[in-house]
């Protein structure tokens, strides 16, 4: 009896344990698959780890460059900041210096830029008619000019442009200017050499035109307004912010006005 149960519990397990034998020898079939898609998923994660490590290299790059180069606009800020509280400070110096000159409509102080100022000076005050030598009022504004440059502090460059109105140069004085293209560009070179002499600036600094008449402020239709239109104008750049100006000498069949530059002026001493 005990024989026969026995039997009967060996024959029903069987099929049990058949089972377990099968799902486990399927189970065992998939362990190469599954490791192969647990190894290219390593694989993928590794190369997404190492693509967001170089995007992260890269971006720190750039925010470094960042703030090197936000750091250069600020310094550039700053010394550009400083430049114009010296220009503004040169304006007003020859504000003060010629007031009297400005209200008498005789100077004109502009500031055409942030790096730029010009001054214009009326030949009654600068020169006698048809005449090169300097007044002795116009030495003293050109003494104030050229310490106003100097306290200025910053490298500058002057453009001194000559005109005159349209009234051609008489035969009485063929002998000294051919024409008014000389005789603009011979005043230009008078007021170079006095800054050079007696204001003391490099004549690197300076740079001279003559644009005869062919600059009018009015037209020529009177004497009030020739007498306009005959002025020196002196252009203060700061370096790096000249204006692209083409020179005009004087006539080319005169001689040579930069001839002439070394030739000392009469010098009104500073005050």
């Amino acid at each position: 009896m005990k024989k026969l149960i026995l039997s009967v519990l060996v024959v029903s397990f069987l099929p049990a344990c058949h089972f377990l034998s099968e799902r486990e020898h399927e189970n065992v079939m998939k362990i190469p698959f599954n490791m192969y898609n647990l190894n290219k998923k390593d694989k993928a994660l590794e190369k997404s780890d190492q693509e967001l490590r170089e995007k992260t290299s890269k971006l720190e790059k750039e925010q470094k460059a960042l703030v090197r180069s936000h750091k250069r606009v600020e310094k550039t800020l700053k010394e550009q900041g400083k430049k114009l509280k010296k220009i503004e400070a040169t304006v007003n110096e020859l504000n003060d210096s010629m007031k009297k000159q400005v209200e008498q409509q005789q100077v004109k102080i502009q500031q055409l830029s942030e790096h730029a100022v010009k001054l214009t000076l009326q030949d009654t005050l600068m020169f006698n008619k048809r005449s090169v030598q300097i007044k002795r009022e116009g030495r003293h504004l050109l003494n104030d000019f050229a310490r106003a440059v100097k306290n200025a502090g910053t490298p500058v460059h002057i453009r001194i442009v000559g005109h005159t109105d349209d009234l051609p140069i008489s035969k009485f004085q063929r002998n000294e200017f051919l024409d008014n293209w000389e005789l603009s560009a011979d005043r230009a070179a008078a007021v170079a050499r006095y800054l050079i002499w007696a204001g003391k600036l490099d004549k690197s600094m300076l740079h001279i035109e003559g644009r005869a008449d062919t600059q009018p402020l009015v037209p020529n239709t009177s004497e009030e307004n020739r007498a306009k239109n005959r002025r020196v104008e002196l252009f203060v750049e700061q370096h790096g912010f000249e204006s692209a100006a083409t020179p005009v000498a004087a006539n080319p069949c005169s001689p040579s006005v930069n001839a002439r530059m070394e030739q000392e002026p009469e010098v009104t001493p500073v005050m």
